[in-house]
């Protein structure tokens, strides 16, 4: 009989898109130790990703939809095998029910690790890239993306204004919770080194997790945007400057 419990450290993964949170979660995934649920409140679906349910149960979307705390507190945050030592999933400010689970996150001892990009402007190319592809997860098979995109000031500085405000309003949880940054830079530049301080940070033993996913675009931002230079001259006297370096 396998003895089940609720013996766990809950967590939140608090990012934005494209800021390598899919990365970030299929390594916790592999880990014997970890559930790592998907984007259970995406809007429309549940993105589980997970043995324990569909995704597309109709049923625990109705609960999902009108009952977001009973849908945490009853199969989210159930029992589990007792070698489960940690049990979580993604928020995005963009998904259902955010400020409510915000609110219980707060209140619930949940460790939080908030997960950024420090450059917004490579954020912003590669979502317009996946909106314009209907890609959103680099897969090691696929091949390198040849689109381009054409960049408007004014809806990138609202981009950049509205994360960064997003940011230091998600760093305010550290007067209530654990927390941990992590940046999208410190994934891609030393993956063991950034695994091992969320094991820590988790509580479970540390292991080296190969990636299920990739960075595919190889390509500088100059040769993404095509208005590349006009961006730079227009933006060389703002704040905005650092990230055409």
């Amino acid at each position: 009989m396998v003895v089940k419990t609720k013996d766990y450290f809950k967590y939140i993964v608090l990012s934005h898109p494209r800021s390598g949170s899919s990365l970030l979660m299929n390594c916790l995934r592999q880990h014997p130790e970890v559930i790592s649920y998907g984007e259970i409140f995406v809007k429309k679906r549940i993105g589980f990703n997970s043995k324990y349910y569909s995704n597309d149960s109709k049923i625990l979307i109705t609960i999902r939809n009108y009952f977001p705390l009973l849908f945490l507190n009853k199969l989210i945050f159930k029992n589990y095998p007792k070698k489960i030592k940690a049990v979580g999933f993604k928020l995005f400010k963009n998904h259902t029910h955010f400020a409510k689970i915000y609110k219980w996150a707060k209140v619930n001892n949940v460790k939080i690790i908030l997960l950024h990009r420090h450059n917004l402007l490579e954020a912003y190319i590669s979502y317009m890239i996946a909106l314009n592809s209907n890609s959103f997860v680099s897969i090691k098979s696929k091949t390198p993306s040849d689109h381009h995109v054409t960049i408007d000031k004014i809806d990138f500085k609202k981009y950049v204004d509205e994360h960064q405000l997003l940011i230091d309003s998600y760093k305010e949880l550290s007067k209530t919770n654990e927390i941990l940054e992590v940046t999208y830079e410190e994934l891609n530049i030393n993956l063991d080194n950034t695994f091992k301080k969320l094991t820590q940070f988790l509580g479970v033993e540390n292991k080296i997790i190969p990636p299920k996913t990739e960075k595919i675009e190889t390509r500088s931002v100059r040769e993404v945007i095509t208005n590349y230079d006009v961006l730079k001259a227009d933006l060389s006297n703002s704040v905005y400057s650092k990230y055409f370096k």
